[in-house]
């Protein structure tokens, strides 16, 4: 180690930063005493409120919905690939329509005269 004492740029940064931050706090503090607290609020929200951007809001919805529907789209199909298929229960019999009424043929059922 060398006994060499150089300054350290960094104390230095650091010093003329705490100074620039006092030298604002000292300004803040008078401009408080002359006017108030409302003098801390800048000249855009003296005029109200900040307008919501609507166009920008519902296409963002409207993205994130289509996005959504598309990950339960691509969920569906993913399940009904693994998923096992079912037997098919037997089927009811078929119904034919005769003169306004309903006749249900049953195939099971011998007609004897």
């Amino acid at each position: 180690m060398s006994n060499n004492k150089e300054p350290d740029p960094n104390l230095d940064l650091d010093l003329q930063i705490s100074n620039l931050l006092h030298t604002e706090a000292k300004k803040k503090q008078q401009q408080y005493e002359l006017l108030g607290f409302g003098n801390f609020f800048s000249a855009r929200n003296k005029s109200g409120p900040y307008r919501a951007n609507k166009r920008f809001l519902n296409n963002v919805i409207l993205s994130t919905e289509s996005h959504n529907r598309s990950l339960v789209e691509s969920d569906r199909k993913e399940d009904s690939r693994h998923r096992p298929k079912q037997k098919s229960s037997p089927k009811s019999p078929p119904k034919i329509r005769n003169n306004s009424k309903t006749i249900t043929k049953n195939p099971s059922k011998k007609y004897s005269r």
